[in-house]
């Protein structure tokens, strides 16, 4: 096992790790444009209007956010192989909260699909007129960004306990692993600050999710361009196979 161990190098999961941050921040951003786009806050007929005009790129949306998930799914396991060595333990829990951060996404995007079902499906709705119609789609937009909080939570705490490890870890700068898991408590504390300050929303993302991202943006440029210190990290990988 250990000869094996030493023979696998960190380098290529690291930068699949990275490719697969990338592809999800591009079809996270790429689903936010469509959205900001398509859904007039509070005007419940020119949402229908824009949404049913523009049904493709509506549907483009749904396509990236699928991306996303399947892309973010994979880095967790990526990032739980090449971070075990610091702490299998805390590795599994990182893993674990970006499975809830997907799964809970996943589920809330059955919100973002719910408006083509009641604007273009009417026979599956009918005794509805055109304006409720169009209200229950404006309903349902609102209820997919309300929903889309909890995921950012569990997103959140991913980041933190990935950048805890890297900060621990001896194969990653110190100073990128401390300021992800800062920028990761930066999802949970401004969903809160959200909930429990009304009208906050418009600060939320200069204030902490801004900065996130663009440490977050860091991590995944240092993991495709560089990767990972390759002697340090099968150092751990032989002090962990010891430990055994």
């Amino acid at each position: 096992m250990n000869t094996a161990a030493q023979q696998t190098s960190p380098i290529p999961p690291a930068r699949l790790a990275g490719l697969l941050y990338l592809i999800t921040i591009a079809a996270a951003s790429i689903q936010f444009f469509i959205r900001t786009h398509l859904i007039v806050r509070g005007d419940a007929a020119a949402t229908a209007e824009k949404i049913l005009s523009s049904e493709t790129l509506y549907r483009l949306g749904i396509g990236t956010e699928m991306i996303a998930l399947v892309s973010g799914l994979a880095v967790g396991v990526v990032l739980y192989e090449l971070l075990k060595p610091v702490n299998q333990s805390l590795a599994l829990l990182a893993a674990f909260f970006k499975l809830a951060d997907v799964a809970s996404h996943g589920a809330d995007i059955v919100n973002y699909i719910a408006p083509l079902v009641f604007l273009k499906n009417h026979a599956n709705v009918a005794g509805l007129e055109p304006e409720q119609l169009q209200a229950l789609a404006l309903i349902f937009t609102t209820i997919y960004e309300a929903g889309f909080d909890i995921p950012m939570v569990f997103h959140g705490m991913h980041l933190f306990v990935v950048g805890y490890l890297l900060f621990k870890s001896t194969f990653f700068p110190r100073v990128l692993g401390g300021l992800l898991a800062v920028a990761g408590l930066f999802y949970p504390l401004g969903i809160i600050a959200n909930f429990l300050i009304p009208g906050f929303y418009p600060y939320l993302f200069p204030i902490f999710l801004v900065p996130a991202f663009i440490v977050l943006l860091s991590f995944t440029l240092w993991l495709t361009t560089f990767g990972v210190n390759v002697g340090k990290w099968q150092a751990q990988v032989d002090r962990m196979w010891v430990r055994r």
